[in-house]
This record gives structure tokens, sequence and C-alpha cells, in this order.
């Protein structure tokens, strides 16, 4: 069973000055990749992979750096669709 493995991202704009410094922003980045249960088990392994295939999304504009990841281990099952959210919205207040 594959696993969702969630991985939180610090962002920085790149700035166009000489020194090429970074400005951190407010607001990190949250990548996705769903991975069987045994490429999970080496932790250090799997840190070190996530932390390049982070480092791999940067661009000329943004610069990508891993802050951590967790995995879940645990399926979530769907609660409706947002027409049934509508449907019981107009049920409640009219």
């Amino acid at each position: 069973m594959r696993r969702k493995v969630i991985v939180s991202c610090q962002v920085y704009k790149n700035n166009e000055s000489k020194d090429k410094l970074l400005t951190p922003i407010d607001s990190g980045k949250l990548f996705r990749i769903e991975l069987e249960k045994k490429y999970l088990l080496d932790e250090e392994r799997l840190k070190e992979i996530l932390k390049q295939m982070v480092s791999e999304k940067s661009n000329i504009d943004f610069t990508f750096e891993y802050f951590s990841h967790e995995v879940h281990n645990f399926e979530i099952d769907k609660l409706g669709t947002q027409k049934d959210f509508l449907e019981k919205n107009n049920e409640i207040w009219t």
C-alpha cells in the first residue's frame, strides 16, 4: 500500500542583486509524493532524496528548501462533494 508523504518547504524569492541574497516568503510550500512503505524505512535516505527533489523544483524566481516531511499512514474517507455541502447549507439556512 502506498503512503502519502507531505513535504514542507521554505520558499525564497531570488533577488537580482550581485549578492544573490534570498528573501524568505512568509508562506511555505507543500509538495506530495506517494511511495510504497518499503521506501519509507530508511529515514535518512528518504530525507536526503526528498531534499534533492525539492531543490530541483527551484527556478529563476524561487528557491525551495526542504524543511520537513510527514507520512500519512491512513486513508481519508470522502465526506462529500461541494454539491452535497451546498445542499446541506440550503437545508440548514433556508
